[in-house]
C-alpha cells in the first residue's frame, strides 16, 4: 500500500491490524481459559515487516490495557502447560490453545476465532496476482 502510494489504505491496514490483533488476544485468552482453566505464560510472535514495525508500540499497549505482563521465555516456559505432548502438529504453527484442547480432549470451536476484514484479504490477493 505505502509502495503503491496509497497512504489512506496503509493507515486503514493499520486501524483494522491493531483491531484483529486486539480480538485475536481476547479470543486466545478466552480459549486458553476453555482449555487449562488459566491463562498460561506465552510467547509473542511479530514477523520482522514493515506493518509490525509501524504498529509496534500500540501492540504493546493493546497488552498493557489487558493487564498483561511481560515475562522472560524462560519464565514462559516454566509453566507446566508446556509439558503436555506435543502430538498435534499442523500447517500452521503452534497454536499451543488447540494442540492442548486436542491433547486434552475439550471440544473448541475455531470457527470463533476472528478472521482478518475481507478487503485485506482481497487486497493481498490481488497484490500477490500483479505481481506474478
Amino acid at each position: 500500500m505505502l509502495a503503491a502510494g496509497d497512504e489512506m489504505a496503509a493507515r486503514k491496514l493499520r486501524l483494522e491490524y491493531l483491531a484483529h490483533t486486539s480480538a485475536e488476544i481476547n479470543y486466545y485468552a478466552a480459549l486458553n481459559k476453555q482449555v487449562a482453566g488459566y491463562e498460561p505464560p506465552q510467547v509473542m510472535l511479530l514477523h520482522d515487516n514493515r506493518l509490525n514495525a509501524d504498529v509496534m508500540e500500540q501492540v504493546l499497549m493493546l497488552f498493557e490495557e489487558k493487564h498483561y505482563q511481560f515475562v522472560s521465555l524462560d519464565r514462559a516456559q516454566s509453566d507446566g502447560i508446556y509439558r503436555t505432548p506435543d502430538t498435534d502438529i499442523t500447517g500452521y504453527g503452534p497454536m499451543w490453545g488447540y494442540r492442548w484442547a486436542r491433547e486434552r480432549n475439550v471440544k473448541v470451536n475455531g470457527s470463533l476465532e476472528p478472521e482478518p476484514p475481507k478487503w485485506i484479504l482481497e487486497y493481498g490477493q490481488a497484490s500477490a496476482t500483479r505481481t506474478q
